[in-house]
């Protein structure tokens, strides 16, 4: 909501809708603690990427003992893609990083999930606006947590 998405729950339906002026570029600064929702930090990331302006995620370092260090992996694949993004540390211990993003990027690199189904489903995302395509491992770690993620994905993108 903070950056302009719509957001409406149809609870009788169990679904979500969400959506947001895609012509519009997102900008601002931003500061997200996570401190409670840790599982968010690398789909923030994805897109946090494309904001405009300083995109900070805080009170992330629990996943750094998740199925990857999921700030170490999203700092070296961003990076790979360009992306302006440094670590926060809070008592000598990573707990996030800060973004600062654009509205476009190349893309046409290789990148690692890490094995880490999260970052995979994150990174691809992510390389859904790129102009060149990319190539990603670990497809095959969707299925742990999201075993529909391209079906769900593809009607996104074909309706």
């Amino acid at each position: 909501r903070e950056l302009g998405v719509v957001i409406e729950f149809l609870d009788d339906k169990n679904i979500i809708r969400v959506s947001s002026d895609l012509k519009k570029k997102l900008s601002g600064n931003y500061t997200f603690n996570i401190l409670n929702c840790p599982n968010i930090l690398p789909t923030l990331a994805a897109l946090g990427m494309y904001v405009e302006g300083e995109f900070t995620i805080i009170g992330g370092h629990v996943t750094t003992k998740h199925k990857s260090n999921r700030i170490r992996s999203m700092i070296t694949e961003l990076l790979k893609l360009g992306v302006d993004i440094n670590p926060v540390f809070n008592n000598n211990v990573e707990d996030g990083f800060v973004i600062r993003g654009r509205s476009s990027y190349e893309g046409g690199v290789t990148l690692s999930s890490w094995g880490d189904h999260r970052i995979f489903m994150s990174l691809y995302v992510a390389s859904l606006k790129m102009k060149n395509e990319n190539l990603i491992d670990g497809f095959y770690d969707v299925i742990c947590s999201f075993p529909d993620f391209f079906k769900e994905i593809n009607k996104l993108t074909h309706n």
